[in-house]
């Protein structure tokens, strides 16, 4: 999976494309091909380092998206193959 995060502290010239493995699909979760982020205002602080809860090793901003789904977990059944 490719990621935009940055391993360090300083605004938005830090974040890079990244390639990660594709992580293992957990109870309840779906994999989605992602096709656009937001960006909240929160992990924007965070970034900057402006904040007393430093950010992680590699900050990964953007729980918003918009994509299809590709994969589902097992026990998943409110959501299908191909929902955007």
């Amino acid at each position: 999976m490719f990621v935009l995060a940055a391993d360090e502290t300083g605004g938005l010239e830090h974040l890079r494309l990244r390639q990660l493995p594709d992580p293992a699909l957990g109870p309840g979760q779906v994999r989605v091909r992602v096709a656009a982020i937001g960006l909240d205002f929160a992990k924007l602080v965070q970034l900057s380092g402006d904040v007393q809860i430093p950010a992680p090793d590699l900050l990964v901003p953007g729980f918003e998206l918009f994509g299809v789904v590709t994969e589902t977990a097992p026990d998943v059944t409110t959501v299908a193959l191909g929902w955007r």
